[in-house]
């Protein structure tokens, strides 16, 4: 769009500004009854103007201003026909919708007795400024949601009034309030995050339960409303290892700690260890002491063939005709005969060493008598068999 000069872009401004103000102006005239029972108080028919705005009195889902004027025109009419009591009535309606409401200085409403009826209406409320931190907490009075913080509260005297200020994950704020009337009262909560629970269980029960080294309990346990941090929680319980771990508590959730408290090692369990690894050394033992036995036969066994061999090259140099050929074969049956020596001297050392591993391997150490046991049955089996075959070879 273009604009001649710059009145025309200047009154264009101004035109949008209205319709805009216009538009967010106050929806009066959606209002049959009000409209009705204004028109009726402009003619002088203050009989007709009471039924229609004891009608629009009715209607919840109006406008602050719409109310206001509501009950401003009912309090100033019945104010005409001498029922102060009922017009105290809406004007105490008027500062529930706003409690910033007063009629003083309205060229209208603002005439004395209208000052005077809404100064006694109003000794009969309290109004209650509410804030929080943080704000936007729900304000809930008499178990009814009234608003969000921070707000103004308008409540009548005298009653007993319960005023509760919540928050998601925050400490609910509880509060009770005996109004009084013609004050106006203001209060701040500060909001702290809410308590988590712990719950505590342990393999088996009873153990002392320490937070930050502070006694909470015995378990299992559930504690509630704990200050969200991370704590240290210590577990305690007589013949078990103290059991340590950091704890994470949030606010509004439930933290959880499942544990087997390990048993202290006494002196049977010492030797139960003891003895255990006596018999993972001594299974090596037994393994490297048939190893070495093996070793020892074959040892043997080659010394017996090298034996043999000595034997055949002394008979051929017996009846060998040559010098020649006497002396070859004397020579390679001494060869054969120290070579039968060196390999029955290993086989007879690793007999031996044999012999000691295995004893080491069926020596248990939990008691003299269970050590003759274990080595008579060595004796009596694989040192029966090793000394067999050593028989045999040779």
């Amino acid at each position: 769009m273009m604009f001649p000069n710059k009145a025309s872009l200047f009154f264009f401004i101004i035109l949008c500004g209205l319709f805009l103000s216009l538009a967010n102006a106050p929806a009066l005239a959606q209002t049959p009854f009000l409209d009705k029972g204004i028109e009726a108080f402009e003619r002088g028919d203050y009989d007709e103007a009471l039924v229609q705005l004891e009608q629009s009195a009715k209607i919840e889902h109006v406008s602050k201003t719409q109310r206001i004027e509501v009950h401003k025109f009912l309090a100033y009419i019945y104010l005409g026909m001498d029922q102060s009591e009922q017009a105290e009535g809406h004007l105490i309606e008027a500062l529930t919708a706003d409690p910033s409401f007063s009629p003083q200085g309205d060229p209208m409403f603002g005439a004395p007795k209208m000052i005077a009826a809404f100064s006694k209406a109003r000794s009969k409320v309290d109004i209650v400024h509410i804030t929080s931190d943080p704000s936007g907490a729900d304000v809930v009075i008499d178990g009814l949601f009234f608003g969000k913080t921070p707000c103004d509260a308008v409540l009548k005297a005298p009653k007993t009034v319960k005023i509760s200020i919540q928050a998601e994950s925050r400490s609910s704020i509880e509060r009770t309030l005996q109004t009084i009337g013609g004050r106006a009262i203001s209060f701040h909560e500060q909001l702290n995050l809410a308590g988590g629970r712990v719950m505590i269980i342990t393999e088996p029960e009873g153990a002392t339960i320490f937070l930050d080294n502070r006694e909470m309990g015995r378990t299992p346990c559930i504690l509630p409303n704990i200050a969200p941090k991370t704590y240290k929680v210590r577990l305690v319980l007589a013949g078990r290892r103290e059991y340590h771990q950091d704890l994470v508590v949030e606010p509004g959730k439930v933290a959880t700690l499942r544990t087997s408290l390990v048993p202290l090692k006494s002196n049977a369990s010492k030797s139960e260890h003891m003895e255990m690894n006596a018999t993972e050394s001594n299974l090596g033992y037994k393994v490297a002491g048939y190893i070495l036995v093996a070793g020892s036969i074959a040892s043997l066994s080659t010394s017996g063939v090298f034996i043999g061999q000595a034997f055949n090259y002394a008979d051929k140099a017996g009846s060998a005709g040559a010098k020649d050929e006497y002396n070859r074969d004397l020579q390679n049956g001494k060869n054969a005969e120290m070579t039968s020596y060196i390999a029955g001297g290993v086989g007879v050392a690793l007999g031996a060493a044999a012999v000691a591993l295995l004893y080491k391997g069926y020596h248990s150490k939990p008691s003299k008598s269970a050590a003759w046991e274990n080595y008579r049955v060595f004796l009596s089996h694989e040192g029966a068999y090793t000394g067999l075959g050593v028989i045999y070879v040779w």
